[in-house]
């Protein structure tokens, strides 16, 4: 806590050794060496060390010290959907696959990929509902596959993210200067430099650092922008199908499938990548207003309505121009001047032109919440994860995307890296259906061991027969489908498997994923499927780099970065045997708590704590009393009603030394405080779990003053939603059942979430005791003047 007040006094630029490298590896060369001696240890405890939701979705986020502004709905998310996906891919995609491999079924390929991306979108759908937090796909692996997953996720995200960028600000110049009716290089400087770094190209460096600056000031001013240049680009792609279809000439489809059923599929293989990009709505979660409603609608939504824009465009250039007349590489330009509209390629550079700037923009958010979230765990400097407190925006996290990005851009496309990032995209879509089934059939120590074996057994049937199918497909073997035959019942026996054989532990309480097993297995198994069309050369590079990532995650692991539940069960520990060492006199100031002197209690509750981190359990027994929430916390401390007495409850907690105190104040309905109590605990785990010992302790103390009618006020959301919905929230179960077994002795109960103002008061007196070291418990009656009211 006090290092936190300490950044917020040394502001947000600060570039100190500390604010790159805070672990205790790096403060000095003989610490390094300490490190580096126990890394074989430190990297088998990593390879299989995994975190989970409430440490992604509230503990992480405190490495950021301010958070993001939730101003995003879902309409914003929908035209987020198509800023990120609609670019150039489709104007230039489009012709040259229906003149080399599809013809005019190029239409069915778009359904067939369009298909292909919504089994991803459902998976990436459920993950952004249950764990709304930026870092999108990188905190869903390191929930569910852990930290090795996880960290080759950030290596293939991060190139993803500088290369990308570097192409598409590049390509935005070659369009730019069609629309002024130049050559794509007529605005590029032209040096001695080798070749394929002799064109400077001083355009894509402002266009990246204009993206940047606006995604830095405010995300909803970007939301703002990115709809309006989406509704333009939107406008034109409607004119193109239109015109299309009003030369449309229906003898143009015939024959429908001149490359037959094998050039659907390989064109559907190509035009895959149109749909890339859906991904950064995700990592819009932390912004989202209300995520459980917003996401599914921005993700889902706005890809079913660009696979029907991308389909109609297909087909609207096929019935304009005969395919074998359709220009590889200015489809709709050249299709346009063949029904004499020559203006029409223009509007077509506009269309792309736009549509890359809504790429760029926001490409750059989501690129930016990937990498802050990435660095709040520590895998690349935590200076990055900080957000600014004015704009609600990472500023550092785009400001590292943007440099290496723009000086790429200014030097080369780096072209040959193209395939790479696309089999790393596609890497992790595969990933992301596996660590659902993980999510939904494999909970940490309540799934028995024979059912984790037979999950693992059923995925490597599943991914082994989708390997085997695309490597089949890649020899090019014509008219043969017996490897088939082989391949695909594999597939079927695997996905079987997990249905018949595999319970399903866990169930979405708000959106999940239909149909599972069969949508994650069939998302699988076209990704593994899109990732062998790429071609050998392609997988070779991404395993050269897949081996560079793998082999930089030991020396990750030599840091000593640390790992919450870990960390807070050696300090239960350590409470414990200091309370043993201790005279019975002495053992009150050792722990902190004033009135428990009985040793058994003492490890009673240590070992009560340690069973939270360590025990995990499905279901919590249901809850007799009703639980409502306040839509929104409340902003400044409001009277409660008459007849009914307000209870603000408020616990602080000490990361460092897992110190805790709380305080309760009661007051009724003229605002009077009619009751006030501070106490402190036995360490604890968290600031969750001091928060609901804190509502224990205030029930308990409440019920013992026989009152009926109570609100309790807490400024931590996460116990709120703790107590609102306990079956999500396994690992406080043992406060949860007491709570819920203490609260049907009370008429009415409601939880609420108050803001930290509305809240001050009990939370300076809960202060007291972790600040001042005030150990000595009390209950009064009545108060001064100054808890009479919050301010």
């Amino acid at each position: 806590m006090q290092d936190i007040m300490d950044n917020e006094e040394r502001g947000y630029w600060r570039w100190s050794k500390r604010d790159f490298f805070p672990e205790e590896s790096f403060q000095s060369f003989g610490s390094y060496r300490a490190a580096l001696s126990q890394t074989c240890s430190r990297f088998k405890n990593r390879l299989v060390s995994r975190s989970d939701d409430e440490n992604e979705r509230f503990e992480l986020k405190k490495q950021s010290e301010h958070e993001m502004k939730r101003c995003l709905t879902w309409w914003d998310l929908v035209w987020f959907g198509f800023g990120s996906v609609i670019g150039a891919g489709i104007f230039v995609l489009t012709g040259q696959e229906a003149h080399e491999q599809a013809g005019p079924a190029i239409v069915l390929s778009y359904v067939v990929s369009g298909l292909s991306a919504m089994l991803s979108v459902f998976c990436y759908t459920e993950f952004a509902v249950e764990i709304p937090v930026a870092g999108g796909s990188f905190a869903y692996l390191r929930i569910e596959l852990g930290d090795f997953a996880a960290f080759i996720t950030a290596g293939n995200i991060l190139l993803e993210s500088i290369v990308g960028t570097a192409a598409v600000a590049r390509a935005w110049t070659s369009y730019f200067a069609t629309l002024l009716n130049r050559s794509p290089n007529a605005l590029r400087i032209k040096t001695d430099l080798s070749s394929g770094f002799n064109l400077l190209d001083p355009i894509a460096v402002v266009v990246i650092a204009a993206s940047t600056t606006i995604a830095s000031i405010s995300t909803r001013k970007t939301s703002l922008l990115n709809w309006i240049a989406s509704a333009i680009n939107t406008l034109v792609i409607f004119f193109v199908i239109i015109a299309g279809f009003i030369h449309a000439d229906t003898s143009n489809l015939t024959p429908f499938l001149p490359y037959g059923p094998e050039g659907v599929f390989r064109a559907a293989a190509v035009v895959y990548f149109a749909y890339g990009g859906f991904d950064s709505i995700a990592t819009m979660a932390e912004e989202t207003k209300n995520p459980s409603r917003d996401i599914p609608i921005g993700l889902l939504g706005s890809m079913s309505i660009i696979t029907v824009i991308y389909c109609l465009m297909a087909l609207s250039l096929s019935m304009m121009q005969k395919y074998t007349d359709i220009d590889p590489n200015a489809a709709y330009s050249v299709a346009f001047q063949s029904v004499g509209m020559k203006w029409g390629k223009y509007l077509v550079a506009l269309g792309a032109l736009k549509g890359m700037t809504t790429v760029l923009l926001v490409g750059a958010l989501g690129q930016a919440r990937y990498v802050t979230h990435i660095a709040r765990t520590h895998m690349i400097p935590p200076i990055f994860a900080l957000v600014h407190p004015k704009t609600g925006t990472p500023i550092n996290a785009n400001l590292l995307v943007s440099i290496p990005s723009a000086l790429i851009a200014f030097f080369s496309g780096l072209d040959v890296l193209a395939s790479l990032l696309s089999i790393s995209t596609l890497f992790i879509f595969t990933m992301m259906p596996i660590a659902l089934l993980v999510r939904r059939y494999y909970v940490r120590q309540v799934t028995p061991r024979v059912h984790l074996i037979k999950l693992i057994i059923c995925l490597l049937f599943v991914v082994a027969s989708s390997m085997g199918t695309s490597a089949y497909w890649g020899m090019q073997l014509k008219g043969s489908w017996i490897g088939y035959t082989v391949t695909v019942p594999f597939w079927f026996l695997g996905t079987l498997g997990i249905v018949f054989f595999v319970p399903q532990q866990r169930t979405p309480k708000v959106w999940g994923v239909p149909l599972v097993p069969w949508i994650p297995c069939l998302s699988i198994a076209t990704n593994i499927f899109l990732m062998g069309s790429l071609g050998a050369m392609a997988c070779k590079v991404w395993g050269l780099h897949f081996s560079h990532v793998t082999i930089l995650f030991p020396a990750w692991s030599s840091c000593n970065i640390r790992h919450g539940s870990s960390a807070n069960c050696a300090k239960i520990l350590i409470t414990m045997k200091t309370v043993k060492k201790c005279k019975p006199l002495k053992r009150n100031e050792v722990i902190h708590a004033g009135k428990h002197g009985d040793l058994n209690i003492l490890v009673e509750h240590a070992i009560e704590e340690a069973e939270i981190w360590n025990k995990l359990v499905l279901e919590s027994p249901g809850h007799s009393f009703q639980v409502t929430r306040a839509p929104r916390a409340e902003v400044r401390w409001l009277r409660p009603p008459l007849n009914m007495f307000k209870c603000n409850v408020h616990s602080s907690w000490i990361n460092d030394t897992s110190m805790c105190g709380g305080s309760w104040i009661v007051r009724n309905h003229n605002g009077d405080a009619v009751f006030h109590a501070r106490e402190a605990f036995l360490p604890t785990t968290n600031r969750i779990a001091s928060e609901l010992r804190c509502f224990l302790w205030a029930l308990q103390s409440l019920k013992n003053l026989h009152f009926e009618d109570i609100e309790i006020w807490s400024d931590c959301a996460a116990a709120i939603e703790a107590v609102t919905d306990p079956m999500n929230w396994p690992r406080y179960h043992t406060y949860l059942d007491k709570i819920s077994r203490i609260t049907p002795g009370f008429h009415k109960v409601f939880f609420k979430l108050a803001s930290p103002k509305a809240n001050s008061v009990a939370r300076d007196i809960a202060k007291s005791v972790t600040r001042d070291g005030r150990l000595r418990s009390y209950l009064a009656i009545g108060g001064p003047a100054w808890l009479h009211s919050e301010p």
